[in-house]
């Protein structure tokens, strides 16, 4: 559900009767709280691996280059998966290397790697980038699935994408951050902590729902059809 900066700022001082025009807290502080809420709840989600945010990046192989074409050009908070789409039509999982360092083992000229062989690879900035070399272009042959970065509330007409009950946690969190208390003179925690709880169970619940696929090997390492597990 998509909401903008405005509707959880006019949430945060309806909920604390805080009014932007006699208040001493500016918009601009309540941005800031809710930023920081925001970011909170979107690690959690985020951490809790359930493909909420999830973006598909197709990209070619360019020959002799490491780059991919077109780059991901979203700032991205984690790299979920990263295939190789084969000439037959089989995906292999591109291997994350453990150190950037291991890229000198794959450093030799005379190697040859297309779109069937293996590849590694390895963050360098906010580029993703292939060991071995490939040595022969490939069209739309990678698929980067990715976190990208949580959206900043910069502007009040800045829209962010809310999973279930998070505008509400957001607010609650704000409140918080800014030490206020809503306008009954009580203290946010306890409405928090009900709305988190809640928030919890919606997201185990879409867990069961929409499991998650992964590519199994053979005993040779081959890959094999991607199955669903829940």
């Amino acid at each position: 559900m998509a909401t903008t900066a405005t509707t959880i700022i006019t949430d945060v001082r309806t909920l604390s009767d805080t009014d932007s025009a006699t208040a001493t807290i500016s918009d601009n502080q309540v941005l800031r709280a809710v930023n920081s809420a925001h970011e909170y709840y979107y690690d959690i989600i985020v951490a809790s691996d359930e493909g909420y945010f999830e973006e598909v990046h197709t990209a070619s192989l360019v020959a002799n280059s490491r780059n991919l074409n077109p780059a991901v050009t979203s700032t991205f908070k984690k790299i979920d998966l990263v295939e190789v789409i084969q000439s037959d039509g089989d995906r292999q999982p591109v291997v994350p290397l453990s150190a950037k360092t291991e890229k000198f083992y794959f450093e030799d000229g005379s190697m040859t790697a297309t779109r069937d062989d293996q590849f590694y690879y390895y963050i360098e900035g906010n580029k993703i980038q292939l060991v071995p070399t490939p040595t022969e272009a490939a069209t739309d042959a990678i698929e980067i699935t990715f976190v990208p970065a949580a959206t900043q509330l910069s502007t009040t007409t800045t829209v962010i994408d809310c999973a279930d009950r998070w505008a509400k946690v957001i607010t609650l969190r704000a409140l918080l951050n800014l030490q206020l208390r809503l306008q009954d003179g009580r203290d946010p925690r306890e409405e928090l902590a009900s709305e988190e709880k809640l928030m919890s169970y919606t997201l185990e619940g879409r867990q069961r729902q929409a499991p998650r696929r992964i590519v199994p090997t053979d005993d040779e390492g081959y890959t094999v059809d991607g199955i669903w597990v829940g």
